[in-house]
């Protein structure tokens, strides 16, 4: 199952990736000695004309990020409705403590690594 959500991934980060023309990149104010070269407009443009492989791995990570994230909220939510019912039962609660502290980790774990990887990809530029 995890082998055929990651090619899913790869598919669609395939599919999502455009190389810009010429003329969309090229704006003298975003050039070295330009006025604008530190603006967000000329660093999305700059990180758009990169390498397409890095775009590609950022694309990957966004995507499989947002999908993490919707498992983790919808398991915070079933932590909670478990924890509505389990009517004391202190194995219930402990259950549902534990599958929330999981989840919580799993949400850290997830940033951590996107930004790492992200940092990573930023210097091989």
């Amino acid at each position: 199952m995890l082998v055929i959500g990651l090619l899913v991934l790869f598919i669609a980060s395939l599919m999502s990736t455009t190389i810009p023309s010429a003329e969309a990149s090229f704006i003298p104010a975003c050039g070295p000695t330009g006025i604008a070269k530190q603006t967000s407009v000329c660093h999305d443009v700059q990180s758009q004309s990169g390498n397409p492989v890095i775009r590609i791995i950022k694309d990957g990570i966004d995507i499989l990020s947002f999908v993490t994230g919707v498992v983790a909220v919808i398991m915070i939510i079933v932590s909670g409705i478990r924890f509505i019912v389990s009517g004391g039962d202190s194995n219930a609660v402990a259950g549902a403590k534990k599958s929330l502290i999981g989840a919580l980790i799993g949400i850290v774990v997830v940033v951590l690594a996107q930004s790492i990887v992200i940092f990573v990809l930023d210097k091989i530029k």
